[in-house]
């Protein structure tokens, strides 16, 4: 009896581990040192972890130069497929946001960030994205106006949260200055 009861209990652990996994992550930048997991990828952005906060500078020179984060384990995000990062950043620019899944397929979500003096919670919202195992997510990419040639600026990510940890929310983000004339039909 004790053997049949051994084998189901190992049965029922090989069947169900796999269906008990990571669903969330997050950091909050208060940590003494800077996780090893952070990396910049290349000479064109550092980081930097103080105070709780983490500073990215850029000085891009080429297209699509990333930076990154890899996840301490695989992350489930199928329930709840958000990215949320307080951000401030002192120019304007296009932040893309990549999920990376254990098949190393990469989808990414563009967002406008606005210069601001304060931190903005912005949210990127990987529902409904095609292609990518959001079962097996294993790293984050964050790209810099990801098809521009030249930028050089500062970033701040005040926390960072993925999956069960963050939250849907709604966003906006300033427009460029637009001209309008009078009387033109042209403005349509």
């Amino acid at each position: 009896m004790l053997k049949r009861i051994t084998f189901l209990l190992l049965l029922w652990l090989a069947t169900n581990l796999g269906a008990i996994a990571q669903t969330a992550f997050t950091d909050d930048f208060n940590a003494v040192t800077m996780s090893t997991n952070w990396w910049a990828g290349s000479t064109q952005y550092s980081l930097n972890q103080t105070g709780g906060v983490l500073k990215v500078g850029v000085n891009k020179f080429e297209g699509w130069k990333s930076f990154g984060v890899n996840l301490p384990v695989v992350t489930n995000l199928t329930s709840n497929p958000f990215v949320n990062i307080k951000i401030k950043a002192d120019k304007d620019l296009n932040l893309d946001v990549y999920l990376t899944d254990g098949a190393s397929v990469n989808k990414n979500i563009k967002k406008r960030i606005s210069r601001s003096d304060g931190f903005t919670n912005v949210c990127w919202d990987f529902t409904g994205v095609a292609g990518l195992d959001l079962t097996t997510i294993t790293r984050l990419l964050f790209a810099v106006n990801g098809t521009g040639l030249t930028y050089v600026g500062n970033l701040q990510f005040e926390d960072f949260k993925i999956g069960t940890d963050a939250q849907k929310l709604s966003n906006y983000s300033g427009f460029s200055d637009q001209k309008v004339y009078q009387n033109s039909k042209k403005n349509l």
